[in-house]
């Protein structure tokens, strides 16, 4: 591998390597059969246009959700220990998407206490950016949304000066006819986030806070695209969208690096882009919510080193196709097996690729071309934070 004509310092991820290389030509790599039998070498060709770039990786491009009250609760009286305030300030600045439970019809009381002061303080020390996600649940018998209890939230906050980054209104409202009876339309949650973007206006700390939405479970013309045209889209900063590739209940090894499961990815991603640009050509598009395995993770696989084939391939995926920021479900894993890390507060791989991508990868992005069978990405390397 030789190094040419630099240009541009980029960062290659090949899944299981990574090469920070400076050429404008072509780039050879030579694959060797992992086992002691003797296999032909496969010469692999990838080429990187760094002509032009096709997206911009900042230093929040990458988030993570925290359940609240769910994951809060367990989580809290661990907020004070050097050892997790060491752990979350490897990944500032960073997004803290608060989500979970407690967006389904959890009361508001819970944040007027202790537990809110609690959490507010650990964000503010380790320099993470809160999006909160609100009640979904709380409406008018006409479905509008009453803001009267997410005021309350924000007169508490405001006295305390706890600042919130962004907000989202509700959560996979495209399915909650699976889980309950309250349903809502595409148009009613459009009129909902204007309502959230008034009360907002009342409060001179969160005046600039910016509004995501619609967040939904999937990327459907009905409710996705519905929602920007119902004049979603002149609301909120980013449409947004989740994605699991499958149930974690049904994950198995081979997932992990099967191509066809990796592509699920991208065919989302193309879905979103078509319907948000639709309506509106500049509104960037965020994965809000976002795992390997959905339902918990997959016991033994989601937790483990061969995760992070899907999370490598779902960062450099969604930097080359022009997704603005990706929220991870979920930083603490309680009893589940998705998290950055486990309940006894010890990172889990994904952690540690999360940390290296966001201390090594910053900047410009560059389409590469080559086998699909092999994951390659490129992008600008960190030039402010190089030390790892």
């Amino acid at each position: 591998m030789q190094m040419n004509t630099p240009r541009v310092v980029a960062l290659l991820w090949l899944l299981w390597i990574a090469h920070t290389y400076a050429d404008d030509r072509v780039l050879r790599a030579d694959i060797h059969h992992p086992h002691n039998t003797p296999l032909k070498d496969v010469a692999v060709v990838v080429t990187v246009d760094h002509e032009q770039s096709l997206n911009t990786i900042t230093d929040h491009f990458i988030g993570h959700s925290l359940g609240f009250p769910n994951y809060g609760v367990h989580l809290a009286p661990y907020v004070e220990s050097e050892k997790l305030i060491n752990i979350a300030r490897a990944l500032s600045p960073m997004w803290v998407r608060m989500a979970g439970n407690f967006v389904s019809g959890t009361p508001y009381k819970v944040t007027r206490g202790a537990l809110w002061d609690k959490m507010n303080l650990f964000f503010k020390t380790v320099g993470w950016d809160q999006i909160h996600v609100l009640d979904d649940h709380v409406h008018h018998h006409d479905g509008s949304w009453s803001p009267d209890k997410a005021r309350a939230l924000l007169q508490y906050s405001a006295a305390k000066n706890y600042p919130f980054a962004g907000f989202e209104l509700g959560n996979e409202y495209d399915i909650a006819s699976q889980h309950s009876n309250k349903t809502l339309t595409p148009q009613q949650l459009a009129k909902g986030v204007q309502t959230l973007r008034d009360l907002l206006g009342e409060f001179h700390q969160y005046n600039s806070s910016f509004i995501m939405g619609p967040d939904t479970a999937f990327v459907n013309p009905h409710f996705f695209k519905g929602f920007l045209s119902a004049g979603g889209s002149t609301v909120v900063r980013a449409a947004t969208f989740h994605q699991y590739y499958f149930p974690g209940p049904q994950g198995k090894l081979s997932y992990f690096t099967n191509i066809t499961i990796f592509e699920k990815l991208s065919r989302r991603i193309d879905l979103a882009m078509e319907q948000a640009h639709a309506v509106n050509p500049h509104l960037p598009v965020w994965l809000s919510e976002t795992g390997s395995a959905s339902d918990h993770g997959s016991a033994g696989l989601s937790d483990r080193f061969v995760a992070g084939f899907l999370w490598l391939d779902k960062l450099g995926m969604c930097a080359k196709k022009g997704i603005q920021s990706l929220i991870r479900f979920v930083f603490y894993a309680n009893n589940d097996y998705y998290g950055l890390i486990n309940k006894e507060l010890n990172p889990n791989p994904d952690f540690w690729l999360t940390v290296l991508y966001k201390r090594i990868v910053r900047g410009a992005v560059f389409n590469v071309t080559g086998r699909h069978d092999v994951r390659v990405y490129a992008a600008c390397s960190n030039t402010n934070k190089l030390v790892l």
